[in-house]
């Protein structure tokens, strides 16, 4: 198709006015609050239908089968001096969002109402001006409307890898149903427990931050930095028994780790650490001489290897 050469007059519609079949046997009186029916039908609107305008004049559809006839609406505009439960002078000024519980009642209260717009002006104690309007927002987001991969909204295989979600668990999709309020997750696809990163990732928290338990493996630190072996255990024991040898029960030790000892306290008598030596659940220690004095201290530490 070419570019215009010419002037060309088009034909237009009511702009802000919509004419809407309307449902079977029933009446849509002037001034009412119109929503859709599971059917695509209008009629006097009923919590948590789609809002699809304000009547303009009545549609007597009470004798008529479903779309005989059509409402006039008005899709947006200010709705001047109309009661709206809830409306406080405070509560007004911050422009809050405005529901329809049924045809006819305008509430600040969400639940399982329909949202039509916001209060634009506060006049006085339930009294408020209020902007309406009827957005259709899509139920996808395509390639058309961002730049980068398309996503089904609530449809967590086409997350891409590095998209984030956060939100209250009414929000949530299914995936992300046992997920905490608040939570922010970092998907690569399929598998949003996954995280590939490229580059610096800085966290700056003036709050805590919590990294779940078993999250951190030993596999995850550079080869430069990752240790040979680990501390398992470590302590204190004092000398009993006078002899010199002394063996203390340390739950868990085995015989493949290695043990460090130094004194604490020294003992009276001047004798050395010749050994300590790692066992099933015992670390034994062993000295040049007797300690008949019992009063040395042994501080130990138990290492075990990494890999």
């Amino acid at each position: 198709m070419t570019t215009l050469a010419k002037d060309t007059p088009r034909n237009y519609g009511q702009g802000d006015m919509n004419d809407l079949p309307v449902i079977a046997s029933d009446i849509i009186y002037e001034g009412a609050f119109v929503g859709e029916n599971a059917s695509g039908y209008s009629r006097p609107l009923v919590a948590g239908d789609p809002f699809q305008g304000v009547c303009m004049r009545q549609a007597d559809n009470s004798s008529g089968a479903a779309g005989d006839i059509n409402v006039r609406v008005r899709s947006n505009g200010i709705l001047s001096n109309i009661a709206v439960a809830g409306a406080t002078a405070i509560t007004a000024n911050d422009f809050p969002p405005v529901y329809a519980s049924d045809d006819n009642t305008l509430t600040l209260t969400a639940g399982t109402n329909t949202k039509i717009g916001n209060v634009l002006r506060w006049i006085s104690s339930g009294i408020c001006d209020v902007t309406f309007d009827t957005p259709r927002p899509p139920s996808t987001v395509g390639t058309a409307d961002i730049e980068d991969e398309a996503v089904t909204v609530g449809k967590m295989a086409d997350l891409a890898q590095g998209s984030i979600y956060s939100g209250q668990a009414s929000n949530r999709p299914a995936a992300l149903a046992a997920e905490t309020d608040a939570q922010i997750l970092i998907g690569d696809g399929t598998d949003i427990n996954s995280v590939a990163v490229s580059g610096d990732v800085t966290i700056d928290n003036a709050g805590a931050v919590t990294i779940g338990a078993a999250k951190i493996l030993l596999a995850m630190l550079a080869t430069g930095i990752a240790p040979s072996h680990v501390i398992k255990f470590a302590g204190e024991v004092t000398w009993t028994g006078g002899g010199a040898t002394l063996a203390h029960t340390v739950t868990g030790a085995l015989a493949t780790d290695i043990v460090t000892a130094t004194f604490h306290t020294l003992g009276s008598e001047g004798t050395i650490i010749q050994g300590a030596v790692a066992s099933a659940d015992t670390v034994t220690f062993t000295l040049d001489a007797a300690n008949t004095s019992n009063d040395a201290v042994i501080s130990y530490v138990v290492y075990r290897a990494a890999a």
